[in-house]
């Protein structure tokens, strides 16, 4: 991961900890001013609940939902029962620029 995918991910993160978002796929929007000028000024373009696949499929390309769908899954795997996963993902124009993936304990 380069230093400027490492500055997107650390401003992702206040979406990933933000229990509004907990079991949640985010899809924030960026403008390429602010991408370029390292402003990160978000706009929430869409809150899936996470695993709704089929909504996501109406959002993003078929493939890139598909990719999507296929690592999470594969997370899922890998981790315990017990958490509920988050996935925040930035775009700027619908190009993908980064994301995020994280989980929390079900208490």
């Amino acid at each position: 991961m380069n230093t400027e995918e490492q500055y997107w991910v650390s401003k992702l993160e206040a979406y990933a900890e933000n229990p509004k978002y907990y079991n949640k796929i985010v899809l924030l929007d960026i403008t390429e001013e602010n991408l370029k000028a390292l402003n990160p000024v978000f706009n929430v373009t869409n809150v899936l609940d996470y695993g709704d696949w089929h909504s996501l499929e109406d959002i993003l390309p078929n493939k890139e939902a598909s990719t999507i769908k296929l690592e999470c899954l594969e997370y899922e795997k890998e981790i315990s029962d017990n958490v509920k996963f988050h996935r925040t993902i930035l775009y700027s124009d619908m190009r993908f620029i980064t994301q995020i993936i994280s989980f929390s304990e079900i208490n």
